[in-house]
């Protein structure tokens, strides 16, 4: 079994800030980075399980916009289910402009007669993303991360997804263990 998380990183919110609107909508999570420009929470009680991962999703996706819209700024909200999937969400003072799907069939069909490898990843427009992160250079490399299969640079999707917080120039403390060491 891989490592499961749901963490969102903050552009332009200070920790008082996100500890506020926390406190305010009754949500649990851990700071586990603040920096000048960003701040990283680690959800730990929204750590995704294959039994009830549909509903954690809608309800990871809702305390993300939620806090994006109450701290009027741009978050990235990553949710990895073992290491099998990786979505992320991005959204700028509540407003949907990304979302990634790294392998929507991860729970499909087993009687299907396609499988996991054989469905591409499901992503939106990669040059909002990198807009709203202020790396709009970076749109071509990220979409090609983003499209890659497992095995070309990277073997799970914690691995994946750490690259794109690089590409994105965002802490890489949301991404897998980072987001506990540092909790």
């Amino acid at each position: 079994m891989g490592t499961s998380y749901t963490t969102i990183t903050f552009r332009g919110s200070g920790p008082e800030a996100v500890r506020d609107a926390l406190e305010e909508q009754k949500i649990q999570a851990s700071i586990a980075e603040s920096t000048g420009e960003y701040t990283v929470l680690n959800l730990e009680q929204t750590s995704p399980t294959l039994d009830r991962f549909y509903q954690q999703q809608d309800e990871f996706r809702e305390v993300a916009v939620g806090l994006s819209k109450r701290l009027e700024a741009p978050a990235l909200a990553a949710m990895n289910l073992d290491d099998e999937l990786l979505l992320l969400w991005a959204f700028d003072k509540g407003e949907l402009v990304f979302q990634y799907d790294s392998n929507p069939m991860v729970l499909g069909c087993p009687v299907c007669s396609y499988s996991s490898e054989t469905v591409p990843a499901e992503i939106s427009d990669v040059g909002r993303l990198t807009e709203l992160f202020g790396v709009p250079q970076n749109t071509r490399a990220l979409r090609s991360w983003l499209r890659r299969g497992r095995g070309l640079g990277f073997l799970d999707e914690t691995s994946r997804h750490r690259q794109i917080v690089r590409l994105l120039g965002l802490p890489e403390a949301g991404v897998g263990s980072e987001a506990f060491a540092k909790a």
